[in-house]
């Protein structure tokens, strides 16, 4: 049972029906709203990736996005929805593929207003510094790093199973919600839709073109 609780102690019931029905065309697209540098994206608002696939026929067109994004050092800026919770994310190109990166939204990265630094740094222990980080330097290699925590936390574990550290506890186990399928982006069906309305629109674009100039207008991406 999910619910909103809008005074202490009271509680508004929510179905899926309700999240569903919140917002219908964004439950269904990923609307990409402008083109930016990847660069112009801090790091700190980024959080999970995901892999993008080409839907049946999509290939040519999800090649020319990824294709066209790489040539260019743009991302593409983008909401959807995603288990009943919009999401900001970028689109970009990595390797042969796309991926959607979700990003924080503005309200959700706290500002550092109370952390105060202060910067006395000599000139001597400024180049003593660059030294040892040219000394350190080297090509990142995910690979080279191991989670030795986890990894220790199981050889514990072990232990105390061989040693017949182990307890029954009789609890009720809530049965697990099946996992969701992963949603594939059909890229064809959302240009063709894209072009249709930019066709529509022409008159309009003309008149406007120089107010608009810089801007770049909302194309949505349907997903299943």
């Amino acid at each position: 049972m999910k619910g909103y609780e809008y005074k202490k102690g009271a509680f508004v019931a929510l179905t899926d029906a309700d999240f569903k029905h919140a917002n219908v065309k964004a439950s269904e697209t990923i609307e990409i709203a402008t083109f930016c540098d990847a660069a112009a994206v801090p790091s700190i608002y980024y959080d999970k990736p995901y892999y993008l696939a080409p839907g049946k026929g999509g290939g040519k067109v999800y090649a020319l996005l990824r294709q066209s994004l790489e040539a260019t050092g743009k991302v593409a800026v983008a909401t959807f929805v995603m288990h009943q919770r919009q999401h900001l994310c970028v689109v970009a190109p990595h390797g042969q593929l796309l991926v959607l990166q979700t990003l924080r939204f503005d309200d959700e990265v706290l500002k550092p207003t109370d952390i105060h630094v202060e910067e006395k740094v000599t000139p001597a222990d400024l180049s003593m510094a660059k030294t040892l980080v040219d000394q350190m330097a080297g090509a990142f290699s995910p690979a080279r790093f191991k989670d030795t925590y986890h990894a220790d936390l199981r050889r514990r574990v072990q232990h105390k199973i061989k040693n017949n550290e182990t307890h029954s506890l009789e609890v009720d186990v809530p049965e697990a919600e099946p996992r969701p399928k992963a949603q594939v982006i059909d890229l064809t069906a959302a240009l063709k839709a894209s072009l249709a309305k930019s066709r529509g629109s022409t008159h309009q674009r003309g008149r406007h073109a120089r107010r608009r100039s810089a801007g770049v207008g909302p194309t949505s991406f349907s997903y299943r």
